[in-house]
């Protein structure tokens, strides 16, 4: 690059492409801050050169902000995350890299506690995905998953159940029937008919479980001993019901103590069954990222 700048000057728009170009092989080589800083030089060079709205000033804000998000700077990875989304929408009605940033930009306001702007965001990355790679897509049924986990660390379990049921129906179609997500998807959506006290609905889905589990893993896996540990307590449950079924019937003639009366279920029972891990979107397109508009 010396040569470069010694016959065009440092501040020449080939001397920002070397730059960005530099900055990707950092970035695979695990030298961050190395890469940073080649990104933000270029990005000073095209600003200047080729203006603001350029595309290869967006590629290159581009691959700053996803460094910055990998560093969890979070506010000046938005800002350049945004000043990607305004250039690029401004030339494109839709495009695969605006759903992934409108999918990082969700993320980072998950990190920040910000779950409305995060669930917002989500939800936009969504209608773009659908529109970019069709509705029955793996990063549709990814998104879903995503606002579901939101919606379930928060409690809302109605539209958390609402969110992994529309997930699972396009993993469904997408996957074969026994695959370890479906089961996932199903596991998880069981435990929430029992947090919501659906006993019905989480017998029919933990029967579905086991028997995708039976077919998958054979009959001594652990995951199936989860399962039946989650059954078997829909089944205590069931004669819970019916005994207080009974005893109330018994009320009537026999003015029985309430202290009869079976202790109210404790929703949190399996809370800690299911870890839902969320992992930050930026390591997903980082690489990815870095191929964006750039020239090379």
């Amino acid at each position: 690059m010396r040569i470069q700048v010694a016959l065009i000057g440092h501040h020449h728009p080939d001397v920002a492409t070397t730059l960005n170009n530099i900055g990707r092989q950092y970035v695979l080589d695990d030298k961050f801050d190395d890469a940073l800083l080649c990104y933000e030089d270029a990005l000073r060079i095209r600003c200047e050169k080729l203006g603001n709205d350029s595309l290869d000033y967006a590629a290159t804000a581009l691959n700053a902000g996803q460094i910055l998000h990998q560093k969890r700077e979070h506010d000046k990875a938005l800002n350049l995350y945004f000043k990607f989304l305004r250039i690029v929408r401004a030339k494109f009605t839709n495009n695969h890299y605006v759903t992934d940033v409108l999918r990082s930009i969700a993320e980072i306001y998950k990190e920040k506690n910000f779950f409305d702007k995060a669930i917002a965001f989500y939800e936009e990355s969504l209608e773009s995905t659908k529109v970019v790679l069709g509705e029955y897509n793996s990063e549709v049924a990814l998104i879903f998953a995503r606002i579901g986990n939101i919606h379930f660390e928060q409690g809302n379990l109605d539209a958390a159940l609402q969110a992994y049921s529309s997930g699972l129906r396009v993993e469904r179609h997408l996957l074969h029937p026994d695959h370890p997500n479906i089961i996932m998807a199903l596991t998880i959506i069981g435990e929430i008919y029992m947090q919501k006290s659906g006993w019905d609905d989480a017998a029919r889905i933990y029967n579905e479980v086991l028997e995708l589990q039976h077919s998958t893993f054979g009959v001594e896996h652990e995951d199936i001993s989860s399962t039946l540990d989650a059954h078997g307590y829909w089944r205590q449950q069931n004669l819970e019901r019916m005994r207080q079924a009974i005893t109330t019937d018994d009320l009537m003639d026999t003015c029985v103590s309430n202290s009869a009366l079976p202790t109210p279920v404790n929703k949190d029972h399996f809370s800690s069954s299911l870890p839902i891990e969320l992992v930050s979107s930026a390591p997903e397109i980082f690489i990815e990222g870095t191929k964006v508009i750039a020239k090379t």
